[in-house]
Parts: structure tokens; sequence; C-alpha cells
């Protein structure tokens, strides 16, 4: 019989919705569990009908405002209430995850451990908590292969593991691109794109090394002139990245 399944995250942007609705073809319930409204990321808030069931448990709030208390008493009583026979748990840090676990394993409910962690952080005490922590789920969904030997490097059992965590909405970008295809010229006016360009999409964030991708590009673009770069995004990085595209013609 087909099981439900909670999915617990800080807040939902985009992606985490495409997971939500790809994983209604195989529960018989699916519970997306949204901790704030707000946080650090810069997606604006999606609205609509979704087919499964969606709930923001402190939807006016930032999430780092949030006390541990809060987040039990609210995540505990969620849970109570829907009842799920697993919960999805983003990984093994952070309160909220902490607080499903703990209410997986004293309601005997499956927790499945979702993680992108792929190397040790240097600390051997760190290490070890993470060890009697993960020790705790039953499964595990990671991005993959180099999570999955994280994972194998703390204990957790390979045949517990699966590799899929990482998606996308193939259907909203088939849609897009469709669209255009056939109306290519109307939408390169629209965004003012040139003819021929290299794309990149991120956030902007130092580690993310577009710096390194305006210097390649830079010294490509003096070999080969027709072709462009177009870079979307937003982040604290933004106004440096600008000016140093601009320093670069």
């Amino acid at each position: 019989m087909p099981l439900s399944i909670a999915v617990l995250w800080q807040r939902f942007g985009p992606y985490h919705l495409a997971r939500l609705r790809g994983a209604c073809g195989y529960f018989s319930d699916v519970y997306g569990i949204e901790v704030a409204g707000r946080d650090h990321y810069a997606w604006d808030p999606i609205q609509g009908q979704f087919p499964f069931h969606r709930t923001t448990l402190f939807p006016d709030r930032e999430y780092a405002s949030l006390r541990r208390s809060e987040l039990t008493r609210a995540i505990w009583n969620q849970l109570e209430r829907i009842q799920p026979d697993a919960v999805a748990i983003n990984g093994w840090s952070v309160p909220e995850a902490m607080i499903a676990l703990r209410w997986c394993k004293q309601r005997d409910r499956l927790a499945i451990l979702m993680s992108e962690t792929f190397k040790p952080s240097g600390n051997r005490i760190k290490e070890w908590v993470k060890k009697r922590r993960v020790r705790r789920f039953d499964a595990a969904i990671v991005g993959g292969r180099w999570h999955r030997s994280y994972l194998n490097q703390l204990g957790f059992p390979d045949h517990r593991i699966a590799i899929g965590y990482d998606v996308v909405d193939n259907d909203y970008f088939a849609r897009g691109s469709e669209r255009a295809r056939s109306e290519a010229d109307q939408v390169r006016r629209e965004l003012a794109l040139p003819e021929r360009y290299f794309f990149a999409n991120t956030r902007f964030l130092l580690r993310k090394n577009i710096d390194g991708l305006l210097s390649a590009f830079a010294s490509f673009s003096n070999k080969i002139a027709d072709w462009a770069l177009v870079i979307s995004g937003s982040g604290p990085m933004e106004k440096t990245w600008k000016q140093q595209a601009a320093d670069r013609g």
C-alpha cells in the first residue's frame, strides 16, 4: 500500500515545489511542511493550487528569528495532526531536522535523510556527532555519488541510500523552451538578448566563482568577438561583479 510522506524544509523555493509535485505520483499523500515564510533566499512568495498538502508554520516570520521552543511546538503539533508514514528531513544539523527525527523515532515512523554534504568538516568532534545522528535515519536520498560516499564514511549503509535528490521541473522548462523557440524574435527583444551567447544562472555568492567566469570570458572574447555572456541571478556580489564586467568591457 502506498505510504504518506511529509517533506520538511526551511522554506520552499520553485525547485522544492517541483520535487513535491513529482512525489505525488509515488505516495498516497504528500505533505509539504515549510517552516517560515521568509529566509535569506530572495525567492518571491509562491502561491497557487498544488496537488499536495502545503503548510507554512510561520508564514509571517523570518526563519532566523524563530526560537527552538517555537519550532518544536509547531513541528510536533503538525506531525501529530497529519500522522505521515514517513518524513523526509533536510539534513542533520538544523533544529527542525532534529525535532522531526525525534518525532519519527518516538512514533515509529520512517525517517528519510535528504543530504548534499560531500566532505568532512575537519573537526573530529563534529564528525563523531554526525555519525551518531546519521545512524538514526532509516534511509537517505542524496544528490550524487560524492554525497553517497560521504554518508558511507559516516557509517550509513549503502543499500539504504538513493541518488536522485537534485532534480528540475522538466515540464516547466519544456514549455518555456517551446515558447522561446516559437517566439524567438519577440523573446530576444523583450530580454535584450544578443544573437549568440553563453548563459549562466546562479546566486551571486563569492563561492560561485562568477569572477572567474568573467575573467575566462574576457580572454575568450578577445579571440572570438561574436559571442556574448549573459548572467542571471541576484545576491551580495552583484554590484562587485557588474563593476568587474564593466571594467573588462
